[in-house]
């Protein structure tokens, strides 16, 4: 059994791309032993709200959304997330 503890600062960034490549890359060599786990509180992400995004002319970047859909789509996809891990 292999386990791989994700943790980070983006949640919808380097986390997810990490957790799911980790994720995938086990299915696709059928390795039935790998656990990939992502403790909440273990993640966050940033966030940038409309008015500063409009400001900065970039895209607004709600972390209380994002962060709940990305933790949800990979636990979809199989990697187990968690609560925190003990």
């Amino acid at each position: 059994m292999t386990t791989f503890l994700v943790v980070g600062d983006c949640t919808d960034l380097c986390t997810y791309q990490l957790a799911m490549h980790l994720r995938l890359r086990a299915n696709a060599f059928q390795q039935h032993g790998v656990r990939v786990i992502v403790p909440i509180d273990g993640v966050n992400t940033f966030d940038t709200p409309l008015s500063v995004a409009e400001e900065l002319g970039i895209m607004p970047h709600p972390a209380d959304l994002l962060h709940l859909v990305f933790l949800y789509n990979m636990a979809e996809n199989g990697v187990e997330v968690v609560t925190k891990v003990e």
